[in-house]
């Protein structure tokens, strides 16, 4: 075998090392973009999954507000309603007077002086009766608004 030989061999023993290798890494880089492309539509399934799931909860927030929305009006409405009313506020008044003796814990007996009936009931007067019905409707809104939250942070 002379040198040309030789060197057509070794040559043609390299051309079949490349070619080889070529196939190779041609089927890896398939093999990868093969995966790069499953990774692809896994992701673009998963983000219209997200989008259904925040559609959904949305909806779900907003049916809840509403709802909520409902209560407020009909409970405000309510209150309305009471405070309203404008009849005499009667009142009954009942003294309590700390007794002398103490027992064991510290805290005094209480004596109800109840009187007679006539003493112990009345009719408040107009200024007073318009503060208390006031002070009655603010009570009533803040009730209103304490429930409205804690159904709201509790859930119905």
């Amino acid at each position: 075998m002379g040198a040309k030989q030789k060197v057509i061999t070794v040559l043609a023993i390299l051309v079949l090392a490349l070619s080889a290798s070529t196939v190779y890494y041609r089927g890896q880089s398939v093999a990868a973009l093969d995966r790069l492309n499953e990774a692809k539509a896994t992701a673009e399934a998963v983000s219209l999954l997200i989008d259904e799931l925040v559609l959904q909860t949305a909806k779900r927030i907003e049916s809840a507000k509403r709802r909520q929305e409902e209560r407020d009006s009909e409970a405000l409405a309510e209150i309305e309603r009471l405070t309203s009313i404008r009849e005499p506020v009667r009142v009954r008044v009942e003294s309590c007077e700390s007794g002398p003796s103490a027992s064991r814990d510290g805290e005094g007996t209480h004596q109800v002086n109840r009187g007679s009936e006539a003493q112990a009931h009345g009719i408040l007067p107009h200024r007073n009766s318009e503060r208390l019905r006031e002070v009655i409707e603010e009570m009533e809104l803040v009730n209103a608004a304490y429930a409205s939250c804690r159904n709201l942070l509790l859930g119905d």
